[in-house]
């Protein structure tokens, strides 16, 4: 995580999506709340505003599960 927000602070938001989509996948960071937060700003910041609502809206539900 400490890449992608690298990523996200020099602007590569593209790069910072790929690195933390990765991340998703794995069993111990699956639907981590920082993470989907992470991801749905960088989803945000590159334009993909349909991906940002739906990944923050994953962010909302596991709060509430």
């Amino acid at each position: 995580m400490i890449k992608a927000h690298s990523l996200i602070g020099s602007g590569d938001f593209g790069s910072a999506v790929t690195a933390l989509k990765s991340l998703d996948t794995k069993p111990l960071l699956r639907d981590n709340s920082d993470l989907l937060a992470m991801l749905g700003e960088a989803h945000f910041c590159h334009g993909d505003l349909t991906a940002a609502r739906t990944t923050l809206q994953r962010v909302t539900a596991e709060q509430y599960t």
